[in-house]
């Protein structure tokens, strides 16, 4: 990793497309704004709440702007840039200003950061918005990680109550953020006991619409999935991404009909067991030089 500018650092490009990562801290941030992403608006709104209450514990106030839908990466990556590119300009009219874009998705989070700013070559303008803003974008774990070592609102021995976890690496944070240690650093902290879990950093079988076009493939690479996680014995299987939860739970929901035997894991979102739903941190205050009146869409989860 090679430095850029101040506050910014710039990796080898992946999947063809450089990365470029902040690197404010938790602490120096004061105020984030939560891409929300269309996954957990619909289906997993419990992971956007303990999102929330993960970053509020740090000590920083949360904005969700009204309005948001998807990022786009489904449209990018089955041949409509156009369409890509128009959920990108609403996002870069959602998320103005300059706190971080804090995403619990590592598959939405290398879209806003690494694909956003191709996505308008033939605009400078634009093109220039898209890179201040994918400067901004960090992924949930990343985040929470940087808050430095001692500051243990992180996770507060949370991960008691799930047995032993094992956690699944999602494709796009692993190789396209290049996310390894962050997540497994967290889970340390709660004091769960972790194991390993055999080719951790093989895909789940997802893919998006791969999952749907090619589903006798997506399933098998799945049941090879669930069958490590049951190897090691895992009570609980934890990943930080949307997509790869879907399919994670569609799979033990569906595990006799696999030919699975014993009982399935827990499938959960890394911000699930660092905030779970008994841990209801208020909001933090706000600066001494601010009115006291929320603005629209402050500090409330999805």
């Amino acid at each position: 990793m090679t430095s850029l500018e101040e506050g910014v650092a710039v990796t080898e490009p992946i999947f063809g497309v450089e990365v470029r990562m902040p690197q404010k801290s938790a602490q120096e941030a004061g105020r984030v704004s939560l891409l929300v992403t269309c996954l957990a608006d619909q289906f997993f709104p419990e992971v956007a709440e303990a999102a929330v209450r993960a970053i509020r514990r740090l000590g920083v106030r949360v904005d969700c702007p009204s309005g948001q839908t998807c990022c786009g990466l489904p449209h990018y990556n089955n041949g409509f840039p156009d369409e890509a590119r128009r959920l990108a300009e609403r996002n870069l009219d959602l998320f103005g200003g300059d706190s971080p874009v804090v995403i619990p998705s590592g598959s939405c989070g290398w879209m806003c950061k690494s694909v956003y700013p191709s996505l308008f070559e033939g605009d400078p303008w634009i093109r220039d918005r898209a890179i201040r803003f994918s400067d901004r974008v960090t992924e949930l774990s990343t985040f929470l990680a940087s808050c430095p070592e001692g500051g243990g609102e992180r996770a507060p021995q949370s991960g008691k109550g799930f047995g032993k976890i094992a956690l699944h690496d999602s494709c796009h944070a692993l190789r396209g953020l290049g996310l390894r240690d962050e997540p497994r650093k967290l889970l340390a902290e709660t004091g769960a006991e972790v194991v390993d879990l055999p080719g951790a950093d093989r895909c789940c079988g997802f893919g998006g619409s791969f999952a749907v076009k090619l589903d006798e493939v997506s399933t098998a690479i799945l049941k090879e999935k669930l069958q490590a996680a049951q190897e090691c014995g895992a009570d609980t299987l934890v990943t930080a991404d949307g997509g790869c939860l879907m399919q994670l739970r569609g799979g033990a929901g569906k595990w006799v009909e696999m030919g699975l035997d014993g009982p399935p894991p827990r499938c959960l979102h890394l911000a699930e067991v660092l905030a779970p739903p008994e841990d209801v941190s208020p909001p933090p205050p706000p600066p001494q030089a601010e009115t006291n009146v929320p603005r629209e869409g402050e500090d409330h989860a999805p």
